[in-house]
């Protein structure tokens, strides 16, 4: 990819989010750190990202299986 492809996703990116009022959240610290060439920023927010999504499907599977038992016989 050429320099000018990545400026011009970052700009359609940055434009999405100011009209969803992206203007806070780790979304838009990976957005603003991209643009920043803040590379470290932007790994780590990806990662929390990451964490964040990982305890959150788990939380769901342990829901899941608390409400609803007769699931883990039907699906083996």
């Amino acid at each position: 990819m050429t320099r000018t492809t990545v400026d011009g996703w970052a700009r359609c990116v940055r434009c999405d989010s100011a009209h969803r009022g992206g203007d806070r959240g780790l979304g838009h610290v990976v957005v603003a750190s991209g643009g920043n060439a803040d590379t470290p920023l932007a790994f780590a927010a990806t990662a929390l990202l990451g964490a964040v999504s990982m305890l959150l499907f788990h939380a769901v599977v342990l829901a899941e299986r608390a409400l609803l038992p007769w699931a883990r016989e039907i699906t083996g």
